[in-house]
């Protein structure tokens, strides 16, 4: 009888034992499974890290540690909350990504979120506003780039070591857009060697730098539909003297630096409805003899209108501004009007010139 007591307690050990060990090395199939990790948020892509803003509306995609399949979909929520950018350096020197789509949530891309993404031949922005400095930089076998009619802003440099990206040509210029619309941005010129220029009608953002240096260059004809001028886009265009814009204009926004140097710029109206002049935006423009500021204008950046007096043999003339606003708006910089204030002679309250 003793052995037999001895004996069950010896078995009931053993199972004891057994099932200890099983919890320990992960149990069944089943508690496996529950215990496994999730899926990544992009399939494809390893250490994905997505960052929530400070008021907690929406994500940005902060970094990616891993592509490990060349064809990747961005989420457009994450959380169940929107995904509006791509932050700096995301995917960069990610060399096995081939080809990425972007939805229409994602609003901007960051500073080299792409740079030296060498096998990269195609990029889908579906709803992007602005491509930041650097952003494909590198991107060497990069060819098909469609970009949204949403663009405001494109960088100087967003895709710069493209060689191979196509572009849509029409009429002296080389654009980016996509099916609905090929002509969505201005991105360079056929040819620097012009005298005159008329954008597409369909054209939305004119890109930083496109007509940079274009010494010959006399004037611009600039459609309705074109909502933003890049930075420097019109800078050192010396001989530049009629930018013309269609009536219903909805132009927003002058980049800084958008018309540096034209020094002999004297035939150009500020839509109603623009909303930003940037930084040295008309800087050394010393022949505009008068331009007219609407009030929808909340913004005037650094120096905007410094440089521009010129003199005479026997007097100096300066660039009157009439201003629609009563008084100098809060946006606008203190020094919007040059070193000492004194550039320009300014009249607030006014209708026109």
């Amino acid at each position: 009888m003793k052995k037999l007591t001895i004996l069950l307690l010896v078995a009931t050990l053993l199972l004891s034992v057994m099932l200890i060990s099983c919890d320990t090395l992960g149990g069944t199939g089943e508690e496996t499974t529950e215990a496994a990790k999730p899926e990544s948020p992009i399939e494809g892509c390893t250490g994905v890290q997505f960052a929530l803003s400070e008021d907690g509306k929406y994500y940005f995609l902060r970094s990616v540690r891993e592509v490990t399949q060349p064809d990747i979909v961005i989420p457009s929520t994450y959380e169940g909350l929107p995904v509006v950018s791509i932050s700096n350096y995301a995917f960069r020197n990610c060399s096995t990504l081939k080809s990425i789509v972007i939805p229409d949530s994602v609003q901007q891309i960051g500073i080299e979120s792409f740079a030296n993404c060498t096998a990269l031949e195609s990029v889908t922005m579906e709803g992007i506003i602005s491509i930041g400095i650097d952003a494909f930089d590198g991107c060497t076998s990069l060819k098909n780039v469609s970009v949204s009619d949403t663009i405001e802003s494109i960088s100087l440099s967003s895709f710069s070591d493209c060689a191979n990206i196509v572009y849509t040509e029409s009429e002296g210029g080389k654009y980016l857009g996509n099916e609905a619309n090929p002509y969505a941005a201005l991105m360079e010129l056929v040819s620097t060697d012009i005298t005159s220029f008329k954008v597409n009608a369909a054209t939305k953002a004119i890109a930083d730098a496109v007509f940079y240096d274009c010494t010959h260059l006399s004037s611009v004809e600039i459609p309705a539909s074109v909502t933003s001028i890049g930075g420097s886009a019109f800078s050192g265009c010396e001989n530049l003297t009629s930018v013309t814009f269609e009536e219903g204009s909805q132009l927003k926004w002058i980049w800084d630096y958008a018309f540096e140097d034209c020094e002999y710029l004297c035939n150009m109206t500020i839509p109603s409805g623009t909303l930003y002049i940037g930084e040295k935006a008309f800087s050394g423009c010393k022949n505009l003899g008068s331009l007219f500021i609407p009030a929808s204008v909340e913004t005037v950046g650094y120096y905007a209108f410094t440089n521009t007096m010129r003199t005479g043999y026997d007097a100096i003339y300066y660039v009157k501004i009439y201003c629609e606003a009563e008084s100098c708006p809060a946006g606008w910089h203190s020094q919007w009007n040059g070193y000492y204030d004194n550039d320009c002679e300014v009249v607030w309250g006014s209708t026109g010139n």
